[in-house]
């Protein structure tokens, strides 16, 4: 069975790295790199990992010549840069590609993220030609090969280029593994802010109000208070908790 398993790894990888140098897309090349990574083929991960960047590269680039040349028509730019409007015209013009950029990245991020201007998006796409999912798993390889500072170059590239993230909860794994290397190498001031980052986002954290109706009810040191303390303050972000739990033995 191990045997079998070996092999069915083996021609994965394989088979992905001939096939990456063609047309494959940039989140298949990077999906099989996670799957060589799970089966510690290291070597090879890596090397997907880095076609990766180079077909997300070239993929934004392309998708982004498509849009601007779309958009470029005096008619087009006529009807306004509003999104409902820019894909009325361009379907009616029938630019099925330049429409079906626009609807992906308006599924993943929704029009507000974009001010609702075609422009915004363009610009935006201009300066995406970064994959931080990728830079991300080449940082864990670099991690499992003891290569640390490496590591932690790479979390950070693919921290800083989180507004590009396709799943925007991707950044706290980025910041739970920027946090383990620090204290790997005991850095505990570096380790509370990574932490801390992880808390930002959580707005019963940063509510005064929350946290002092909390400390209130402690302070009442009665019995029944801790039935309703654990009924009322639940915490409602999965991704705080373990950032608290970390926090409290750096403050004790």
């Amino acid at each position: 069975m191990k045997f079998r398993l070996f092999l069915s790894s083996f021609f994965v990888c394989f088979a992905v790295s001939v096939l990456s140098a063609q047309e494959l897309p940039s989140w298949k090349i990077l999906e099989d790199a996670e799957v060589c990574f799970e089966e510690l083929k290291y070597g090879e991960a890596l090397r997907l990992s880095n076609d990766a960047l180079k077909a997300r590269k070239s993929e934004i680039q392309d998708e982004f010549n498509t849009l601007e040349i779309s958009i470029t028509p005096a008619q087009v730019r006529r009807y306004g840069k509003e999104f409902d409007k820019v894909i009325e015209i361009l379907t009616e013009r029938e630019q099925k590609k330049a429409v079906s950029i626009i609807n992906k990245y308006l599924d993943l991020y929704g029009e507000e993220y974009f001010n609702n201007d075609i422009y915004g998006m363009l610009a935006w796409l201009k300066a995406k030609e970064t994959y931080p999912e990728a830079n991300y798993l080449i940082g864990q390889i670099y991690q499992v090969e003891g290569e640390l500072e490496t590591a932690g170059y790479f979390f950070e590239k693919a921290y800083k280029d989180r507004k590009y993230l396709d799943v925007y909860e991707t950044q706290y794994q980025i910041l739970y593994d920027m946090a383990y290397l620090a204290k790997v190498q005991g850095d505990k001031e570096k380790l509370e802010k990574m932490l801390l980052l992880i808390l930002d986002d959580d707005k019963n954290f940063k509510d005064k109000n929350f946290l002092q109706s909390i400390t209130r009810t402690i302070k009442q040191n009665k019995s029944k208070n801790v039935d309703r303390l654990y009924l009322i303050y639940r915490a409602e972000s999965k991704f705080s908790i373990k950032a608290l739990y970390e926090l409290s033995h750096i403050y004790e």
